[in-house]
């Protein structure tokens, strides 16, 4: 008799190459709806708990499922390590199968899977190949929302391999900055090549927070992350503050990095997942960003570790 799981099974499959969208999801987009379907499935065993203890579950639509994480189908999964699974499960993550993917007009979808895909009869349940970007509970809220088994989840899921780790404890040595430090985060777009009176203006916004909140609280001990060489290279100038020589890539162009049109390289890859460790570790994470949406990679980090996230950007008067 086959050992699969007596439910339905929906396996949240990551990849860089999409058949409905340009540009697949950035990692933090993956993240969210990550958290999303697991939420889900926790709401839909409950629910299906409560129907067999006879109790009523009217206008619950949402149905019992198994989630399987999978990155195995991006570049990036070279350095996940992935968790202990059936042999079942396992074979399930490697098929190469279709991908229902969710976004734009097909968002919905992602959450008709969730309401109708049902437990069968049968030895072995259905499986639902999805990609999506469905916003959590309570998402856009800047602390930390995620209960306590919510983020043990996530980071089991973003288990990765040593030398990450190793590589961030050497840079938290060779930059001075310990184990006790904040992360600056600084999205500032494209315009910083130019020059622009805009960049300049929000340059400045960034260095009147630093100096009258943070360089007095924290001294030198504030790691600055950016999308910007020139912005980093220019404060670590200025007040002496540490910053990585990395430059993020974009999970979701990591097939073909748009601003130069080839794909980025693995050490590319590894090195962003290790500035996101480095968030993970931080005693907060200040945002500045140029986009409205500010960055839901820092923002993830500071959901799924339980870390405050507070905005340098001023607010409109």
């Amino acid at each position: 008799m086959a050992s699969f799981s007596p439910l339905p099974i929906i396996v949240h499959r990551y990849v860089n190459r999409c058949q409905t969208v340009a540009q697949p999801p950035g990692l933090a987009d993956f993240l969210k709806g990550t958290v999303y379907l697991y939420q889900q499935s926790k709401r839909g065993k409950a629910v299906a708990g409560q129907a067999v203890a006879g109790q009523a579950v009217a206008g619950q639509a949402v149905a019992a499922f198994v989630l399987l994480v999978d990155f195995s189908h991006h570049p990036m999964g070279v350095f996940i390590q992935p968790p202990t699974r059936p042999l079942e499960h396992q074979a399930l993550v490697a098929a190469g199968a279709p991908l229902t993917e969710c976004f734009n007009q097909y968002r919905p979808v992602i959450r008709d899977i969730v309401a109708t895909i049902q437990q069968t009869p049968q030895n072995a349940p259905p499986v639902t190949y999805a990609i999506c970007h469905e916003p959590y509970d309570r998402f856009d809220e800047n602390t930390s929302v995620l209960s306590t088994d919510d983020q043990a989840f996530m980071k089991s899921v973003l288990t990765f391999h040593e030398e990450l780790y190793e590589l961030a404890d050497q840079i938290q040595e060779d930059l001075g900055i310990g184990k006790e430090y904040v992360v600056v985060h600084l999205r500032m777009g494209d315009q910083q090549s130019a020059h622009t009176t805009a960049y300049e203006e929000q340059l400045n916004d960034v260095m009147r927070c630093l100096e009258t909140e943070l360089i007095p609280r924290w001294g030198k001990r504030i790691l600055v992350l950016s999308d910007s060489y020139y912005t980093k290279q220019f404060l670590k100038t200025k007040y002496g503050l540490a910053c990585t020589d990395f430059t993020p890539v974009h999970m979701g162009e990591s097939a073909q990095f748009l601003n130069r049109g080839q794909p980025a390289s693995l050490t590319e890859i590894g090195h962003t997942l290790t500035e996101f460790i480095l968030m993970s570790r931080s005693q907060a994470i200040y945002i500045y960003s140029v986009y409205g949406w500010c960055s839901g990679f820092s923002k993830l980090a500071a959901h799924i570790y339980g870390i405050p996230y507070i905005s340098m950007t001023p607010r409109a008067t």
